[in-house]
């Protein structure tokens, strides 16, 4: 990786031109209807919320992971809900066959009607795998977050009673 001769100033100033051009090119983009895409440090760049706090801890880590586990498991229930939907919509979709069949409606309902009655069995099958699967997600996360707090948690505890946000910076974070 090629080290940068410049000094920080003059890679800030270097940052600032190329957002305000990116943000140029998109508000011409969006007014003439043309898709742009901007670079994605562009973006978090001029996104506050990564501005204001760019030092992660193994605090906000568990904390996320801890988040995030909750959040899937709140989407088991989702999950089971659609199942339960899309079986409602296939046994409609068995009522509007049997109205067809009956009544000898010609045209193509009645192929349209099978087809949105596999597709409900489809989504059905696909909801409640999904709904199966969710809690070993879940659990791998917090499995996750667990772990590091166990491998890195009393560094951290112990660069924080010392009064640092980090520990040293040594040699190889430079590369």
């Amino acid at each position: 990786m090629a080290q940068d001769s410049q000094p920080a100033a003059t890679t800030t100033e270097t940052v600032s031109v190329t957002l305000t051009k990116t943000t140029a090119t998109t508000t011409a983009a969006a007014s003439t209807g043309a898709a742009t895409t901007a670079p994605a440090s562009a973006m978090f760049a001029a996104n506050p919320l990564y501005a204001a706090d760019g030092d992660l801890t193994i605090y906000d880590l568990v904390e996320s992971d801890l988040d995030t586990a909750e959040e899937i498991l709140e989407r088991v229930a989702v999950a089971r809900a659609d199942a339960e939907a899309t079986q409602a919509f296939a046994a409609l979709m068995d009522q509007l066959l049997a109205f067809v069949t009956q009544t000898k409606i010609p045209g193509s309902l009645y192929g349209w009607t099978i087809r949105l009655r596999e597709r409900a069995d489809e989504i059905s099958k696909l909801a409640l795998a999904l709904a199966e699967q969710l809690p070993q997600a879940s659990e791998a996360i917090a499995t996750a977050g667990n772990r590091a707090a166990d491998r890195h948690q009393q560094l951290a505890d112990t660069v924080r009673d010392l009064g640092h946000s980090a520990p040293a910076e040594a040699p190889y974070h430079k590369e």
